[in-house]
């Protein structure tokens, strides 16, 4: 299995997608703002994939997309949301894909191995 960023700050639903993933066989790691995940794809071997919540403070989602984008445009994202497609930032569209809160976890794995099969 992979390994997967999750970045999203709420602890508690960032310990529940942890849970989940590393229980699906996944290695996790986390960050609960932008700024911690550039620390991390900085600091520690590049994850295989990311899930990022799509509404946060400090270094905002889309400004860490926009970074990730420019710096790692390889790494697939997957961005969940509590909010429709139409209310958000252009940039969270070039995310490789988006789901919905609360997060369906059958279907968050199926992407994930779709994702993680695609990439080189």
């Amino acid at each position: 299995m992979g390994r997967i960023l999750v970045v999203e700050d709420s602890s508690a639903i960032r310990l529940l997608i942890r849970r989940r993933l590393e229980m699906a066989g996944h290695q996790v790691e986390e960050a609960a703002n932008g700024l911690e995940a550039l620390d991390q794809l900085g600091s520690t071997a590049e994850p295989d994939l990311i899930v990022l919540d799509e509404s946060m403070p400090v270094f905002d989602d889309a400004g860490l997309l926009t970074r990730l984008r420019e710096q790692w445009s390889e790494l697939p994202v997957i961005v969940v949301s509590a909010s429709p497609a139409s209310e958000s930032d252009p940039i969270m569209h070039s995310a490789d894909a988006r789901l919905a809160k609360p997060i369906n976890f059958e279907r968050l794995f199926e992407v994930i191995d779709r994702l993680t099969s695609e990439s080189p």
